[in-house]
This record gives C-alpha cells, sequence and structure tokens, in this order.
C-alpha cells in the first residue's frame, strides 16, 4: 500500500477478499456464503470469484478468492471515525445474487463491493436483496484506515445560530395591513351592507 498525503483525495486499496462456500440446510437456496478473510490484495482487480480449492472433491465447504478495491474518499471520512471507533470495527462485504432477468453467473452470485463506511451500508441494508458480512477491521487495512483518517477528519465545532434580538411583527402598524399600500382604515373590518 503507499503511503498516504493529506493531498491524496482519493485511494483504492487493492483487497482480496476469501470467500467460504457450504452447502445450505434450507430448500430454497442451495449455498450458504461467507467471508473467510479479507487481506490487503495485489492490485490485480478481476473482481471474478476464483476457486482456491478444487471443487471436485468432496469437502465441507469451498474456498473463492476475489480480488477488488475499497474505495476511500476524504469526504467520508467521518464515517470511517464512527466504524473506528465503534465496540465492533468492520470491514463490510456485500455480495448480490444474480439478477432474474440477467445472464446467470457461474456461482449464482457476485462480488458488489467491499466497503468501510457504516453510512454507505445502510444504503443496502435498505434495499434487503444482497448479503452483507462484517468481517473484523484489523491489522494493515485497519493501520492504513486510522492514518488515512487522521489526515483526513477534520472536526468541526457546532456553532449555534443566534436570531436577531427584534421581533420584526411589533414593527408593523398594528391592523394595518402592507405599509406601501395606502388604506384609511382597519383592513380587518366587517364589510358594510348596502341599501
Amino acid at each position: 500500500m503507499t503511503k498516504l498525503t493529506p493531498e491524496s483525495k482519493h485511494v483504492l486499496m487493492p483487497v482480496r477478499v476469501i470467500l467460504k462456500r457450504q452447502l445450505s440446510q434450507n430448500k430454497w437456496v442451495k449455498y450458504n456464503w461467507s467471508v473467510s478473510d479479507v487481506l490487503p490484495g495485489s492490485g490485480n482487480n478481476d473482481s471474478s470469484i476464483i476457486p482456491l480449492l478444487d471443487e471436485s472433491q468432496n469437502q465441507e465447504y469451498d474456498l473463492f478468492k476475489v480480488e477488488t478495491e475499497i474505495d476511500l474518499h476524504r469526504a467520508e471520512a467521518e464515517a470511517y471515525l464512527e466504524n473506528l471507533g465503534s465496540t465492533d470495527p468492520s470491514i463490510y462485504v456485500v455480495l448480490s445474487p444474480d439478477a432474474p432477468d440477467d445472464k446467470p453467473s457461474k456461482y449464482g452470485i457476485f462480488l458488489d463491493s467491499v466497503c468501510l463506511s457504516p453510512y454507505r451500508i445502510q444504503d443496502y441494508e435498505d434495499i434487503g436483496e444482497d448479503i452483507i458480512e462484517k468481517f473484523k477491521l484489523d491489522g494493515p487495512i485497519a493501520y492504513f484506515l486510522e492514518e488515512f483518517v487522521e489526515k483526513h477528519f477534520k472536526y468541526e465545532k457546532f456553532i449555534k445560530r443566534k436570531r436577531d434580538k427584534k421581533d420584526k411583527t411589533e414593527l408593523v402598524e398594528k391592523r394595518k395591513g402592507d405599509s406601501r399600500i395606502r388604506q384609511k382604515s382597519d383592513v380587518f373590518r366587517a364589510p358594510r351592507k348596502k341599501n
């Protein structure tokens, strides 16, 4: 990973996601997918799911790898700080099933994104169609994120807005309406009857 400078507004951090696939006990879902590990990547942003073990062997689970990038931007530094300061700092991995109208993929699922912002993940949770896996944020990725937040997060002190002390409604002459229109009497008077 490259050293960040305060001028680095946008960083693409390469990561490798190790996925674990197991047979499901649910009759509607064939496989359960989970995240086994998230490591610094090679920089090859292929994003295709590649098996690590021979799938033909009868084993309890299958392992796969995906090369991708985590998109860090200084505008989201507050969200990263929130993640680091939480009781469970996490890397969020979003897996999406194939869309019904798209050409089916080999494994029926693809890696949508890897994210460090809990605010952005809320959008995925609201939709509810994706699998969102939380993985513990530690090691080189956590150190990289801490350095990024330290250089880009600027605390803004809350300044309460002060109001003008004069009551603007008291400056208007009572019951005369708009001062730009000449009026002889009270604008709110009851109309007279015509004889």
